[in-house]
């Protein structure tokens, strides 16, 4: 149900990818950098709906059997070509952190030759592997974070960096080490204080005062990260649902369908009502600020950075609602069941219009 949450309420945020989608016509191979440029998109979608390791790392050698294929072919010039972007393959992936793709990249003698070519801004692949743009890229750039189009799928992926039983980075820059690439950790550092011109001044000078700037930059992202989020759930103040929320509501499965079980909102003597599959009714009540804090964590974690969330309760779940923050007009529901332990948040899809408030009714007497 969490998968399917996600989903549901992540089509009302933001469907961007964090790269261009890339085409082969049918029976042409895909080049190297498309192979990459595909896995982005995988990545993405799986982070967007599943979030689970066991897919990520499939896909992720699904890829890595598209380069061996490529290198079975003989496309030694297509490994080591360079995008518009200036990067070749190997810089591409080692950008991502992609272990996988990485290891069947260095097994052609064409790439282990170019290993330490450099790219845009001097940048080789063990540079990159030791900047970890996609853990770290909001300590370079805080201003990233006020990008939902730019922050989301960053977030949507931080579920591959995270979960991996071995940091993706940290396996990728040990991968090139062993395949004959030059460390150079001063130019790292060098490299980083250049092109994070913006970052806090503290994580600058303990990123540049760091033996290893791969292990200061991942410490600082996730530092980063945890605060900013916490500091957007301590911008959450409870709201009230409206008459406007009244109706009835099923919720969805993980496939986005019926999960069979139907639940009905009222207004009766100035109180809450909710009604689920024609059983009793049951009292709600606004959450509390401290309560909606609580409930905020039941939903993935960047849903909240993208949402305005309202909710009632009772001790057994509450009901809650989430207006897109850059346009209210979006709107989705979700009922967090409270009784299981830790709060379980399930989409809910609308069976019936929004209900007319008191006083349009009344304009209309």
């Amino acid at each position: 149900m969490r998968a399917a949450l996600r989903h549901f309420l992540l089509l009302l945020a933001c469907s961007a990818l964090s790269g261009p989608a890339s085409f082969a016509f049918a029976g042409e191979p895909r080049t190297p950098h498309q192979v990459i440029a595909d896995l982005r998109q995988q990545m993405y979608l799986i982070g967007d709906t599943t979030g689970s390791l066991e897919e990520f790392v499939q896909a992720e050698q699904q890829a890595g059997r598209a380069i061996r294929d490529t290198i079975n072919a003989g496309g030694a010039a297509r490994l080591v070509e360079k995008n518009r972007e200036g990067q070749t393959p190997l810089m591409a992936a080692a950008f991502m952190g992609y272990s996988r793709v990485i290891d069947e990249l260095l097994k052609s003698a064409e790439v282990r030759k170019s290993i330490d070519d450099a790219g845009p801004r001097g940048l080789t692949a063990w540079l990159y592997t030791s900047m970890a743009p996609r853990q770290a890229m909001w300590v370079c750039n805080p201003k990233l974070v006020e990008s939902p189009s730019s922050l989301v799928p960053l977030l949507a992926t931080q579920y591959y960096y995270r979960l991996s039983v071995e940091n993706p980075y940290r396996k990728s820059r040990l991968l090139l080490e062993q395949a004959g690439a030059r460390p150079d950790p001063d130019r790292a550092r060098q490299i980083w204080h250049d092109l994070c011109i913006v970052h806090d001044g503290l994580a600058r000078a303990r990123i540049q005062g760091a033996r290893d700037t791969l292990d200061a930059v991942l410490a600082e992202g996730a530092e980063s990260l945890t605060r900013y989020i916490a500091e957007q759930h301590s911008r959450i103040k409870a709201a009230g649902i409206t008459e406007s929320d009244i109706g009835s509501y099923t919720i969805v499965d993980k496939k986005g369908g019926p999960g069979g079980i139907e639940v009905t909102l009222h207004r009766t003597d100035g109180k809450w009502v909710m009604v689920e599959n024609d059983k009793g009714a049951t009292d709600f009540r606004t959450s509390s600020n401290k309560e909606l804090l609580e409930l905020v964590h039941s939903f993935p974690g960047d849903i909240p950075l993208l949402f305005e969330i309202a909710c009632i309760q009772n001790a057994g779940q509450a009901f809650c609602r989430l207006n897109k923050k850059d346009d209210p007009t979006k709107v989705g529901y979700a009922l967090v069941r409270l009784a299981t332990g830790e709060p379980i948040a399930q989409s809910l899809r609308r069976l019936t219009p929004p209900a007319k408030s008191a006083s349009s009714l009344d304009a209309l007497r």
